[in-house]
């Protein structure tokens, strides 16, 4: 898309259905934000910030990875989201807390669930594979769940 930088915004509807002329008419006047979400994105920036003219939403997406996991698991897995809301130029900050439960496995062994002592790595984005912020967390060695997890 080599126009893009030439435009203010890029709206793609795929499918739009026998009310998607009106729904279209409805966010190129103003009248309602574009809030679905695509299984693609094409972003020009990672940014916590509405530029935008009037107020939008978005989903902040957390992530966990355990590369070197000894157990199997998969490259990343859903951990917390949250929605935001921001108007026009304003900055926000979301605060997304990840129970001890998003960084257990079952144990089949013991019959209940643990945490693996470690480093797991957190990707924060708006989805999986847009994740522009990148941190570690450590998880300590004697944390257990019980039987019915958290």
């Amino acid at each position: 898309m080599p126009w893009l930088d030439d435009v203010a915004a890029t709206l793609l509807m795929w499918f739009p259905g026998q009310e998607g002329g009106n729904a279209l008419g409805d966010v190129l006047t103003g009248r309602q934000e574009p809030g679905g979400r695509m299984p693609t994105t094409w972003a020009r920036r990672a940014q916590l910030t509405n530029t935008g003219a009037r107020a939008g939403g978005q989903i902040v997406q957390v992530y966990l990875s355990r590369p070197d996991s000894a157990v199997e698991r998969p490259d990343r897995w859903l951990a917390g989201f949250a929605r935001v809301q921001a108007d026009p130029g304003q900055p926000t900050v979301v605060d997304i807390e990840l129970p001890q439960r998003v960084f257990a496995h079952w144990s089949a062994d013991v019959g209940r669930w643990e945490c693996e002592a470690g480093a797991f790595e957190v990707f924060v984005g708006g989805d999986v594979m847009s994740t522009p912020l990148r941190s570690t967390c450590e998880v300590a060695d004697a944390d257990v769940l019980p039987t019915g997890g958290r």
